[in-house]
């Protein structure tokens, strides 16, 4: 069963005037180890974490790395596979993202987007969260970004334990993506703004074998 973690709104007055896409980065194969920044982000840019990670036994460690913040979380009960996802607002200084550990822990596959937001931030939510993992051929996924006034980034995620990293067809139907990232998993995000309603996304995947996993949730800035 997906465990979700949900953040409390933040208060604040809001500012946010622009939302643009930067670039997206991630792990070459399975690592311990910190993943470094690309270059040219600056300060105030948002960078968003999809990270798959590999245990040897039974974990719940969606924790988040350290100096970053918790957005969604997915753990499935007897898995050895759970599912963190996490962001930061950088402050200029940061040259990485800090290592994961923990007990049994194997290794991060860890897709990752940057956005630049112009004005001011003051508050980062999570919305409209849904997920499932199945033997079988999981549901559609839709993720409500129109039910916002404010500025959304809408993310998904698909992966599956027997596949060897190939999924298809999988669909991310409603926007066009910003970008796409796979290690082993696949994630999409999309940005779009205030001056209308963001359009809805569906996210869905077939059955491609066991412990097929499906993610989508869109992100909330004011």
């Amino acid at each position: 069963m997906s465990r979700p973690f949900m953040p409390k709104r933040l208060g604040g007055t809001a500012g946010l005037t622009g939302l643009a896409y930067v670039t997206t980065f991630k792990d070459s194969s399975r690592s311990t180890g910190a993943l470094a920044l690309p270059g040219g982000l600056l300060a105030g840019d948002i960078v968003i974490i999809c990270d798959r990670r590999s245990f040897n036994s039974s974990q719940n460690q969606t924790d988040p790395p350290s100096t970053y913040s918790s957005l969604y979380r997915v753990y499935n009960s007897g898995r050895t596979a759970c599912y963190s996802f996490s962001y930061r607002i950088l402050d200029g200084t940061e040259t990485e993202i800090p290592a994961y550990s923990g007990a049994g822990f194997l290794g991060s596959r860890r897709n990752c987007f940057v956005y630049r937001p112009a004005g001011l931030l003051s508050g980062v939510a999570v919305l409209g969260a849904g997920a499932e993992r199945t033997d079988g051929n999981p549901s559609a996924i839709t993720v409500p970004c129109s039910a916002s006034a404010s500025f959304t980034i809408a993310v998904a995620q698909y992966g599956c334990d027997g596949s060897g990293g190939a999924i298809n067809p999988r669909t991310f139907t409603g926007a066009t993506p910003d970008a796409e990232s796979t290690i082993q998993v696949y994630n999409y995000a999309k940005a779009a703004g205030q001056a209308a309603p963001a359009s809805n996304v569906t996210v869905d995947m077939d059955d491609e074998g066991n412990g097929n996993q499906i993610v989508g949730f869109y992100i909330e800035l004011t």
